[in-house]
């Protein structure tokens, strides 16, 4: 486990989330593309993995076999409660990594 990696990406996932012209939506979409689905469970430390694993369980289901066309359009049908619930969760994510991160120095 490489934790700077990890706290990196996830710095990288918010940032996409926050910033940006596009719906949020299609940032939920660009974060999990570009960020978090190079990562895996056995990056975080063991107390997150599961939160880590709900977030890539549930994008990985609007988008099958990584595939971005069906991403896109699954996210444009995505409801703006799930898109602020998928959100939310990252975040924390990021933020409880970020702890752990400086815990350990």
């Amino acid at each position: 486990m490489n934790l700077n990696y990890t706290c990196e990406k996830l710095d990288a996932a918010v940032q996409t989330l926050k910033e940006g012209t596009n719906e949020p939506k299609f940032r939920l979409a660009n974060a999990y593309f570009s960020q978090l689905r190079q990562l895996k469970a056995e990056d975080f430390p063991g107390e997150l993995r599961a939160d880590f694993k709900l977030v890539i369980d549930a994008m990985s289901k609007l988008a099958p076999s990584g595939n971005e066309d069906a991403l896109t359009t699954s996210m444009e049908r995505l409801g703006q409660e799930k898109v602020d619930d998928l959100t939310t969760r990252i975040c924390n994510l990021q933020e409880k990594t970020q702890a752990v991160r400086h815990g350990a120095r």
